[in-house]
């Protein structure tokens, strides 16, 4: 695939701007209570968390009147997606049946009640997210795009629902709704349709509600109906033919209570075309109970909803082994808080390595926190002007640790707060550090993590004689030999809960506390946590992480057969028979720990690691002229040298960069052409003092 002209795809990013609107007066609206909170965790949550763009606007609607529900309402505000949650008062028993799907459908009618955005989406628990969301696939020239089902006489329910329907409006219904989500209306149309019904039936709306819901009734359908009748222009209308005979329907079979043949043919424009339409196909969710199904493995690469198929004008997968799997390429990013521990003296290199590449190159808004001493005056200044200036960041203060675990090194205090994580960090995964940290091209998420999986790298193969030390003290603190050297990339990330573990199993496996191991450990200076904590996942956590092998060879092309290996670290051997050839593949790495990058002293060696990452994320098509002395064919080596280990060696570098840039270019948006074109700017004026 050859990469897009970036200012093509900013023109085509312009043309869509007006998409960006809707999208931001959206909320997502879930009616749920405590008992389905399984499905909600199970369904929805990892297709939200893979899927949707940056920070999801939800709303959970739950039950005042359950204790449950209440308690839920605690863990869910403080867990992603950070909803907003409301709460439900009960209904006057009058005026429904006492069921609680009857009672969930008639809130729906009143979504004013709770989101004061210009458009609400339904949801349910068991939505399935199954591609990124992008505005375009929820908004049409600013409109919302509605997905619907007619056709073929539908199940006994639906043809009844259809009744129902014509009933209430007194005319055909035109389409079945319940054939896609998010359903999207605007909120002030479902004020009005409960006036006009209101005024057609001459009586309140919970009175209606109530005769007709003693029957199937599709709280969709009655909207949509609604819509068309009076709001056709506002919304995007696509219309599936629901049908078992390859799209040829003329009328047979119908729904009873639904629109006859003919008035599709003269009502819904293009029906034939339409139908042929693959951009009209798109169906963004499915219901889970069909990820149960023993059918669905066989229809990767269809898009399916219920038991509706509209596959007839599309291409299966030429897979016969094909089963379903969300593409969770597409990281948790929005679960991740990048962790930073430093103090005032470390305010120079925060400034002049780590921020200029953040604004740069992190997408979006960064979330991260800055630990800084609670006994030092100067942090506590800080801290105070830190989170008004870019990044933004929350700051946390530690506390100093007691004097009797631990030599009093400032480093020393540092590497043993990271393995406290969990006093500092909100989200699920922390991603170390350190002041000097420069990302040297546009972060993406498959940078990051792979299949949702946090991606690690790691060196093995001969190493200095400080990291052969190094090598010796994590060996002994898990009594078996070290796997690989992590401190290889930034940023480290590791789920916090596992940080959490690993205090416990070393306690238990020395038989002392943790601080104490540590600082046993620490006494000869030559230590590192992220060795450890590479060393403990990969011992039991090695399928939740993308475990990437880096081989240190001493510039010998890649060649090593054990000769020249660090004491405390496994033998040759080991990494013929339990690391994969897949394992051994170069990874791009997002940044360099700069102060051990060569020639790191000249401000110019800023300027080009930067300069390079901005040319190869899009940079030779915005500021050619920046990058006319750099290759775009060429290597850039910063993907793969950390701490003075390159591995550019391996030939297989140029095609993995390639790749990894193909990804960037798929994923270039307005904000990253912004951040791009500053820094095209400002990155020959970087500048500070060693």
């Amino acid at each position: 695939m050859a990469r897009e002209n970036v200012s093509c795809l900013l023109c085509k990013q312009q043309k869509h701007k007006h998409n960006q609107t809707p999208f931001e007066e959206l909320e997502l609206y879930l009616r749920m209570g405590s008992r389905f909170l399984k499905q909600y965790n199970d369904y929805l949550l990892p297709s939200l968390r893979y899927f949707w763009p940056r920070n999801v606007l939800i709303v959970v609607i739950l039950d005042e009147e359950s204790a449950q529900d209440k308690e839920l309402a605690k863990s869910l505000a403080e867990r992603y997606p950070y909803p907003r949650t409301e709460y439900q008062s009960p209904i006057d028993p009058g005026i429904y049946h006492g069921v609680g799907h009857e009672r969930m459908q008639r809130d729906y009618f009143y979504p004013e009640n709770n989101t004061n955005k210009t458009y609400v989406g339904y949801l349910d628990t068991d939505s399935v997210f199954v591609t990124r969301v992008i505005p375009d696939l929820l908004f049409e020239e600013g409109k919302p795009i509605v997905i619907a089902n007619y056709g073929k006489r539908d199940t006994d329910w639906w043809s009844q629902a259809a009744m129902t329907t014509e009933a209430i409006f007194k005319s055909k219904e035109v389409m079945k709704c319940m054939a896609y989500f998010p359903v999207i209306m605007k909120v002030s149309h479902i004020v009005e349709l409960r006036g006009y019904l209101e005024k057609l039936h001459n009586k309140p709306f919970d009175e209606i509600y109530r005769q007709f819901s003693v029957r199937p009734i599709g709280q969709f359908n009655i909207m949509c109906q609604y819509i068309w009748a009076f709001h056709k222009d506002e919304y995007k209308f696509h219309f599936h033919l629901w049908s078992y005979n390859n799209g040829s329907w003329q009328g047979e079979d119908n729904s009873p209570g639904r629109q006859p043949y003919e008035f599709y043919l003269t009502n819904v424009t293009g029906t034939e075309d339409r139908m042929k339409d693959m951009s009209a196909s798109i169906k963004l969710l499915l219901k889970c109970v069909l990820l149960m199904s023993s059918t669905f493995p066989f229809f990767a690469g269809i898009y399916l909803f219920k038991s509706d198929l509209w596959n007839y004008i599309m291409t299966p997968l030429n897979n016969s082994n094909a089963s379903y799997h969300v593409k969770e390429t597409q990281a948790v990013i929005e679960d991740l808080e990048l962790y930073l521990r430093m103090s005032s003296k470390f305010l120079n290199k925060y400034d002049s390595f780590l921020l200029p590449s953040l604004r740069y190159f992190w997408p979006g808004n960064v979330s991260i926190v800055v630990v800084l001493d609670a006994e030092n005056a100067k942090d506590k200044e800080l801290g105070k002007t830190l989170p008004l200036r870019y990044p933004y960041p929350r700051v946390e203060y530690q506390s100093p640790i007691h004097p009797s675990i631990y030599h009093h090194y400032g480093h020393e205090r540092m590497q043993r707060d990271f393995f406290y994580a969990e006093e500092k960090i909100r989200k699920r995964y922390v991603g170390y550090i350190d002041t000097d940290t420069v990302f040297v091209t546009r972060v993406i998420p498959e940078l990051l993590f792979e299949m949702g999986k946090p991606v690690v790298i790691g060196n093995y193969g001969p190493d200095g004689w400080w990291w052969s030390k190094v090598s010796v003290a994590t060996a002994s603190m898990f009594k078996s030999k070290e796997v690989m050297r992590c401190m290889a990339y930034f940023p480290v990330i590791m789920k916090v809960s596992h940080i959490v573990e690993l205090r416990k199993y070393m306690e238990k496996l020395h038989n002392k506390s943790f601080d104490e191991i540590y600082k046993a450990s620490f006494s000869k200076g030559t230590f590192s946590q992220f060795s450890v904590m590479c060393q403990y996942i990969w011992m039991f956590h090695r399928d939740e992480y993308k475990f990437y092998f880096h081989l240190r060879s001493n510039n010998n092309n890649g060649i090593w057969h054990g000769e020249g290996n660090s004491p405390g670290r496994q033998p040759y051997e080991f990494y013929q028979t339990n690391v994969s050839d897949q394992q051994k593949v170069p990874k791009p790495r997002a940044a360099i720990h700069y102060r051990y990058h060569r020639n790191w002293t000249n401000p110019s060696t800023l300027q080009n690691v930067i300069k390079a990452g901005i040319c190869f994320s899009g940079g030779f098509d915005l500021c050619p002229d920046l990058c006319k002395h750099l290759n775009r064919s060429g290597l850039q080596r910063e993907l793969y040298c950390f701490e003075y280990n390159d591995w550019s060696w391996d030939q297989r570098c140029l095609d993995e960069q390639r790749k990894h840039y193909q990804l960037v270019t798929a994923q270039t948006d307005d904000e990253a052409v912004k951040s791009l074109k500053a820094g095209c700017i400002n990155v020959d004026h970087l500048t500070f003092k060693p």
